[in-house]
């Protein structure tokens, strides 16, 4: 459900929430670029109203017409008393009068964003139960001094910039909640080190655990990889990548990187992963036998199992990639556990079948699907009808020729 554009009166606010409340499944509402006015305003129907589109019952839109003339204070007694557990709330624009309507209930999830430091400071130090989304938008150049809600799952930076600085602060603050946090950098520029902390030896990061820490990033920039060395960071993803040789000079450096993810358009550099990496998947828009082969080679010097995932497009004969198979299994460091070539072809019309999110399967884990979804719908938006999905452990094989 949605509600977007023009003025919204908290009368209609709490309404929509209530009437969504006895539903029997998970809804969503979001709200979007509306002007909350107070109770004492007038919000005379015109065309500068919110538009309300919603997929729930015909019948939710008159039942809030029909209660919207309550009085607020009522209205707020009636939501606390609800069940709520059923709805995700996306607000798309800050506004303060949302904490106090949310308060004291049992909402499912809450989505905040914050433009600057002051309405992210209002949004840190109010706290709701299920608070955990923030969308942070704007320049951030000091460090992260702010308490975060103990609930929050996600942050998401967009069309904006940050100093290293920062980034170290927030990575750091977001350690201290002891449990999985992602943070999404959605085109969103990571400034130069400020002068003196270029000229520490010692990393900012220098001991900080940051293993339940998720880095994700949809488009590189020089910076961020200047960054990342600095970082102790455990987890990255990368969707749009630009700079394949400052990735490639990088991945070494990153002494504490357990899990890799990234798109890449096709294997044209030498892949250098860190001694610690326990976990590489791979999506390219074109890779040969040849590169393949050098791949795993490259994995197989790592002195510990590493899991393998790779994806790609099949333009040449599906007869080249059966016979990789064959060598494949033919090696005693490596353990095929998937091989498949698909070929949806005349199979099958709907344009949903062939994105590349139809390509995850349950060996996929959580942060595989976000990876697959930000790429399919966001980069790369050609079908995915003939393509190759490899999984594999690879072993490490000593002198004496043992594997472990």
């Amino acid at each position: 459900m949605y509600l977007q554009g023009g003025k919204c009166s908290l009368e209609l606010l709490y309404s929509v929430l209530i009437k969504l409340a006895p539903i029997k499944h998970h809804v969503q509402l979001n709200v979007g670029d509306c002007f909350v006015i107070s109770s004492n305003e007038t919000c005379a129907t015109s065309s500068n109203d919110c538009v309300m589109q919603s997929e729930c019952s015909t019948n939710v839109k008159a039942d809030v017409n029909d209660s919207s003339n309550t009085n607020v204070s009522d209205l707020h007694t009636q939501m606390v008393s609800c069940d709520m557990s059923n709805i995700e709330l996306r607000v798309l624009k800050f506004h303060k009068q949302w904490f106090e309507m949310l308060r004291g209930t049992s909402i499912r999830s809450v989505q905040l964003k914050a433009v600057d430091d002051v309405s992210l400071t209002f949004v840190t130090q109010n706290t709701l139960p299920a608070f955990t989304e923030i969308r942070l938008q704007g320049t951030y150049l000091t460090d992260f001094n702010h308490t975060l809600p103990p609930t929050l799952q996600l942050i998401i930076l967009q069309e904006g910039s940050c100093s290293s600085d920062w980034l170290y602060s927030l990575m750091l603050k977001l350690s201290t909640l002891n449990h999985a946090v992602r943070v999404y950098l959605n085109e969103y520029v990571v400034l130069q080190r400020r002068e003196a902390i270029a000229k520490d030896p010692e990393p900012l990061m220098q001991g900080a655990d940051l293993s339940s820490v998720k880095l994700e990033v949809f488009k590189d920039c020089p910076e961020l990889y200047e960054t990342l060395p600095t970082m102790h960071i455990t987890s990255l993803n990368i969707t749009k990548i630009e700079h394949t040789d400052l990735l490639s000079q990088t991945l070494p450096l990153l002494t504490h990187l357990q899990q890799l993810r990234i798109c890449l358009n096709k294997y044209d550099m030498e892949m250098k992963l860190p001694q610690c990496i326990k976990y590489v998947f791979m999506i390219y828009k074109k890779v040969s036998t040849s590169s393949l082969l050098q791949y795993v080679n490259n994995l197989s010097t790592i002195k510990h199992s590493v899991q393998c995932k790779m994806l790609f497009r099949v333009e040449e004969n599906d007869d080249e990639y059966t016979k990789i198979k064959q060598d494949f299994c033919e090696l005693k460091s490596v353990n095929v556990q998937h091989f498949e070539i698909v070929n949806k072809k005349g199979i099958s019309r709907r344009a949903a079948a062939l994105t590349l999110s139809a390509t995850a399967d349950d060996g996929d884990d959580d942060y595989d699907k976000h990876l697959l979804r930000w790429e399919g719908e966001y980069v790369d938006l050609k079908p995915w009808v003939h393509y190759c999905k490899i999984r594999l452990n690879i072993l490490y094989t000593d002198a004496c020729g043992v594997s472990s």
